[in-house]
């Protein structure tokens, strides 16, 4: 049994599905839940040794895909009983993500909310990243800006990042001259990439509206994009890179990107590489369990 825990208002799940009966998955084997259904009533109910979710076992799954990352916080508004559902909810996905193999697994949260830890990790890790400042945003001329201040928050189940205002908390690249890339990855496939004329155009716009078929990524951000997402632990992610001089450098991780409208940009592609990611950890999973 295959399962997407999507986003509400979102079309991933059932493409994934689509994907999944096209690879002759049968449909009784795929099943697409709503990640905000419990708040609308949904049984939800997570024991020692099960997760009930709308009557089924989801221990009982071959993989488990999740939309967007959930995180304790920000607590959802409306009272006590939703912020225990929201709990619950939380809950259930490490409950899971212990017995069936979760994509992403429950930590891409904390890398998607603080998106400077990635950068953080990647860099303890040897790998080469570009600089960047935490901390309010300041003006022009203040410290080179060159209008690439992001949200210090990034894209979770509860919070959509937006452009953060003078003296919020931020964080940048240090500004720089030439091109990204935004590499889409899902498992060892390069499933999209976007291209960026500046630090300005990548900052302005969703890497996502001009993905295109990654056939013109060169073999050394390809490399770096694979390898900075398995370092960090990821089943998916959209890698932002540069070239600077001879050097491949990480200009940003995030692990939570927007899956919709990257398979939209990519007419299914996202989907059907997140299918057969899905049939892979299953089968990876299975190994694992054969003496």
């Amino acid at each position: 049994m295959y399962v997407v825990l999507g986003s509400r208002g979102s079309r991933f799940g059932s493409a994934v599905a689509d994907a999944l009966h096209a690879a002759k998955v049968a449909a009784t084997r795929v099943h697409v839940l709503d990640l905000d259904a419990p708040f609308d009533g949904e049984t939800l109910s997570v024991g020692p040794d099960f997760v009930s979710w709308r009557g089924l076992e989801l221990t009982a799954a071959s993989a488990i895909l999740l939309e967007r990352p959930l995180f304790a916080w920000p607590q959802p508004i409306g009272g006590e009983a939703r912020r225990e559902l929201a709990a619950l909810r939380l809950s259930a996905v490490h409950a899971l993500a212990e017995r069936v193999p979760v994509l992403n697994p429950p930590h891409a949260a904390e890398l998607a909310l603080a998106p400077v830890l990635a950068l953080d990790a990647l860099a303890a890790r040897g790998l080469a990243v570009q600089p960047w400042r935490f901390g309010p945003r300041v003006g022009a001329g203040a410290w080179r800006d060159a209008g690439a201040w992001r949200d210090a928050l990034g894209r979770v189940a509860d919070y959509e990042p937006r452009t953060p205002e003078l003296g919020e908390p931020a964080w940048t690249p240090e500004p720089f001259d030439g091109a990204l890339t935004t590499a889409f990855v899902a498992g060892d496939t390069l499933a999209a990439c976007a291209e960026h004329r500046d630090l300005a155009a990548w900052s302005a716009g969703a890497a996502a509206s001009g993905a295109i078929a990654p056939d013109r990524l060169s073999d050394e951000l390809a490399s770096l994009a694979r390898r900075a997402t398995a370092e960090l632990g990821l089943a998916i992610a959209a890698v932002t890179l540069r070239i600077d001089g001879a050097t491949a450098r990480v200009v940003d991780v995030d692990a939570a990107p927007d899956l919709a409208a990257w398979d939209h940009a990519r007419a299914g592609a996202i989907a059907r590489a997140a299918a057969d990611l899905l049939v892979h950890a299953a089968a990876q999973a299975e190994r694992s369990r054969t003496p």
